[in-house]
């Protein structure tokens, strides 16, 4: 059976880490440094701070934004469960959005029509925007960036790059990571960057709230930092997948593009966004499906190929029912929508056998 999934860590690599291990200091220090610089500058950003799960670098961002008990947080009901557990945390109330059919992510029109809630009330307005499958915010530079921000200068956006790290649009190059005050990104062992687990946040140079607010944090808490921060030695591996990560997703665009081609033929379709002027990291393969996936999913097991449901844990399955009424788009998504396997270590002959369950597809 192929794997669904691997860490793309080859053996040369590992001399990062060993040589932190020589160091004898594997705890947080030069690497987590580093690292933060290079992710702070891979999202165009001014500062960088790592922590060691993805839950406390998501509530640290939404508090860096101002989020406290009470506020009111726009989010995707696609976006991943572990968003409420934090909204629980900190006090803060979500307001959901259905998503766009296009790319997967909350159309402009639905944020826009969230921000102008007169129940939000005359306060901030706060936005998680996580890149859903590798896909980013098209137009958003346009219509929510300028509009709502002029209209509304206290909002703030989270922008979650943990799927799409990587992915670019347009000529300009807008990268994933463009839109947010703050960014976050998860580091786990089946994420785009790993560091084996933990996650990293980077603010804005012109998000001058959050800005000030990392500097309080880092000034006041710098007891917490030192169980708070990644280590160095997950750092090390954090540190050669950012670097390699153009190489990486070139591959995996290239395992996309032949999954593609083996599909010509299926009325499923791809998620998210595709062609044109967008460049996608290629870190998921997901498919729409022209019906309900559970037998296709039996028949791909059977020729050694697992899927995955790629909603499976997302906030739209702790809304009931009626979440398919209000939530049509993201509902029909997350009962319909399945993930391939698709990584760099993929073998041509593993690739071809995934192929050949692609081009089966109804």
């Amino acid at each position: 059976m192929i794997q669904f999934s691997k860490p793309t860590l080859k053996r040369a690599d590992m001399y990062n880490v060993l040589e932190t291990m020589v160091r004898e200091r594997i705890g947080p220090g030069e690497c987590e440094e580093e690292f933060s610089a290079l992710f702070a500058s891979s999202t165009g950003c001014k500062s960088a701070l790592t922590f060691r799960t993805y839950p406390d670098a998501i509530e640290r961002a939404l508090l860096f934004l101002g989020v406290r008990a009470g506020s009111r947080v726009a989010l995707s009901v696609l976006a991943p469960e572990v968003y409420l557990d934090v909204f629980a945390r900190i006090g803060c109330e979500p307001v959901f959005l259905d998503v766009d059919r296009e790319n997967g992510l909350p159309s402009p029109d639905a944020v826009l029509s969230a921000m102008d809630e007169e129940s939000l009330g005359e306060g901030e307005r706060f936005l998680v925007l996580h890149d859903t499958a590798g896909s980013i915010a098209v137009g958003y530079d346009r219509e929510i960036s300028g509009p709502v921000r002029s209209e509304y200068p206290g909002m703030r956006i989270l922008e979650d790059v943990s799927e799409s790290i990587g992915s670019v649009m347009g000529p300009d190059g807008i990268n994933a990571g463009s839109f947010g005050d703050v960014v976050v990104c998860a580091l786990e062992e089946d994420s785009v960057i790993s560091a084996g687990g933990g996650a990293v946040l980077s603010v804005r140079g012109g998000a001058e709230y959050a800005q000030e607010s990392l500097k309080a944090f880092k000034s006041s808490r710098s007891s917490l930092l030192r169980y708070a921060k990644l280590a160095d030695l997950n750092a090390s591996l954090a540190i050669i997948q950012i670097q390699n990560i153009e190489a990486d997703n070139t591959r995996r665009r290239q395992i996309l593009s032949m999954y593609r081609n083996a599909m010509k033929s299926a009325k499923s379709r791809c998620f998210g966004l595709s062609g044109g002027e967008y460049l996608t990291n290629g870190s998921t393969f997901a498919v729409f499906m022209d019906s309900k996936p559970e037998d296709f999913i039996s028949f791909a097991k059977k020729r050694g190929v697992p899927l995955k449901r790629t909603f499976s844990g997302a906030v739209i399955e702790r809304l009931g029912g009626t979440a398919y009424e209000r939530f049509p788009e993201a509902a029909a998504f997350y009962s319909r929508t399945v993930s391939f396997p698709v990584y760099p270590f993929l073998k041509s002959d593993e690739v071809d056998l995934v192929s050949k369950v692609v081009a089966a597809m109804p």
